[in-house]
C-alpha cells in the first residue's frame, strides 16, 4: 500500500507540473521547428 501511496504522490505532482505547459501547447497549432524557424527567415529576408 505505500508504495501505490508513493505512485499517487507522484502522478500528482507530475500532473500538476505538465499541465500548466500542456494548455500552453494546446494554445499553439503548431510546434517551432528548425525549418518554420528557416521559412520565417527566408520569407523575411526576401
Amino acid at each position: 500500500m505505500k508504495k501505490a501511496d508513493e505512485i499517487n504522490t507522484q502522478n500528482e505532482t507530475n500532473n500538476s507540473t505538465t499541465n500548466p505547459s500542456k494548455e500552453l501547447n494546446e494554445k499553439k497549432p503548431f510546434l517551432i521547428t528548425k525549418d518554420v524557424i528557416d521559412d520565417c527567415l527566408s520569407t523575411s529576408i526576401d
